[in-house]
């Protein structure tokens, strides 16, 4: 990001926590929660395999 000059506004960091099911909710640091729907738009992929999809890279 830092070559492209891309600075984000935010950042979303997942973490494995759960009410119910396994990803069921997202953490702000060490206190609080947030329940939301997210929309991701692109290929999903393997950072692995950065080559086969959109947001892996």
């Amino acid at each position: 990001m830092k070559k492209h000059s891309l600075i984000p506004d935010h950042c979303l960091v997942g973490e494995p926590s759960a009410l119910k099911k396994f990803g069921d909710q997202i953490k702000i640091g060490r206190r609080g929660s947030l329940s939301c729907d997210i929309t991701v738009l692109g290929t999903q992929g393997h950072v692995a395999y950065p080559e086969k999809c959109d947001n892996a890279a």
